[in-house]
């Protein structure tokens, strides 16, 4: 099964996009140096003194993979485009040898077997082209790199090959993984005000319950409802099996 598609012109920068060079910013809040006027100020952005200007900030190039979703990479949207920092997966794992077979098979299985694993990392396979060699590595989905609109031609310039249709699946999955929401109780966004307009549409405007327990398999139970101890003793029991 391929894990990438190589590179095509004739189809627009996309989720699953392995992109080079790439460089990714990085700077501290409370020291950086700032263009000021002719020269540069060294200043502290934490105290509210500077509202806007230009950084001189320190960075490096790597690999980057695109991790917005397709439709927001559409030429009529105004989304900033996002980059996430790869890198050789020996740097950051260096226990498990390349060249061993046995060290790759445990490496996969132990770190990257299903989505819960490593969270916000994604595996990415080693892939050979004519002009480059792409070794095995990491992609780094919470080290990223915002571009504006206006950068994607020029990211798609730096396109080499992309995610496979499976493989795209398998980052999606990742990236529900990371970034969903998962068991939130279903008024936590509302104030009491709004919370009451959502239940009279329905005909039961009630208070907004004062605590819920989240318990495993995404589920969610008010303190006070009947049963709750012998349910949540049979869904644990369910969730340890």
């Amino acid at each position: 099964m391929d894990f990438y598609k190589p590179e095509d012109a004739q189809y627009p920068l996309s989720q699953g996009d392995l992109l080079y060079p790439i460089p990714f910013a990085a700077f501290r809040i409370s020291g950086v140096d700032i263009r000021y006027e002719q020269s540069t100020r060294y200043v502290d952005l934490t105290t509210d003194e500077h509202k806007q200007g230009d950084l001189v900030a320190s960075f490096e190039t790597s690999w980057g993979l695109v991790i917005n979703q397709s439709c927001d990479l559409e030429p009529q949207k105004d989304e900033p485009l996002i980059v996430a920092q790869v890198v050789a997966r020996q740097k950051l794992y260096p226990k498990y040898k390349d060249e061993n077979p046995k060290d790759i098979e445990e490496f996969i299985k132990n770190r990257f077997n299903n989505a819960g694993q490593a969270p916000a990392r994604f595996y990415l396979p080693a892939f050979a082209k004519d002009d480059f060699i792409f070794p095995r590595s990491i992609a780094l989905l919470c080290r990223v790199q915002n571009f504006a609109p206006v950068d994607r031609d020029t990211l798609l310039g730096l396109r080499k090959f992309s995610l496979s249709g499976d493989a795209l699946d398998s980052l999606q999955e990742k990236l529900a993984y990371t970034f969903g929401r998962f068991a939130s109780p279903s008024h936590l966004f509302y104030s009491q005000e709004e919370w009451n307009y959502k239940e009279n549409k329905k005909g039961k405007a009630q208070a907004i319950p004062e605590q819920v327990a989240l318990l495993p398999e995404h589920q969610e139970f008010k303190i006070n409802e009947p049963g709750l101890v012998e349910k949540a003793k049979r869904i644990i029991k369910r969730f340890l099996k």
